[in-house]
């Protein structure tokens, strides 16, 4: 019996190697068996890449792991990006409140005409309560990226 994995397959290979045919190869372990694919044995050695891995990943496994990922980052990154969208359409809603308010200071006090005056003015109340109720759902969805972009930062 064989310590190590590996060298059990290095074996194999050594038979394919020296012109040997494998007809079928079984692993047993714990009492279970599978059928390994015979084209993986080629002939070539194969211990001393799979050592060659094992001292990589045992490297890369005792480093310390950095404190943010690439893709922690990114989406940090992307976050940020979506707070400042976020801003602009705010910043965007708040200007178009006030001129809406504006023209209806204009419509209350400049415009002779009764049903045209009641008209605009009915139309601008409209559009500012439109853009009020909008800039609410905006400004709840600005805490919540404000409350994920904080989530990411403390990863």
């Amino acid at each position: 019996m064989l310590d190590k994995l590996e060298v059990g397959f290095d074996f194999l290979n050594t038979v394919v190697a020296g012109g040997e045919t494998l007809v079928k190869v079984l692993l047993i372990e714990n009492g279970k068996e599978s059928q390994l694919p015979l084209e993986v044995f080629d002939g070539f050695p194969c211990l001393e890449p799979i050592q060659q891995l094992e001292i990589e990943w045992k490297y890369l496994l005792s480093q310390p792991v950095r404190s943010i990922s690439i893709v922690d980052q990114d989406l940090i990154d992307l976050t940020r990006k979506r707070m400042h969208q976020c801003e602009a359409s705010l910043s965007s809603q708040k200007l178009v409140i006030s001129r809406f308010k504006a023209l209806l200071v204009r419509a209350e006090g400049g415009i002779q005409d009764q049903s045209i005056r009641s008209r605009l003015i009915l139309h601008y109340k409209l559009e500012i309560d439109r853009y009020e109720r909008q800039m609410a759902k905006s400004q709840l969805y600005q805490k919540q990226v404000a409350r994920r972009l904080d989530e990411l930062i403390q990863l």
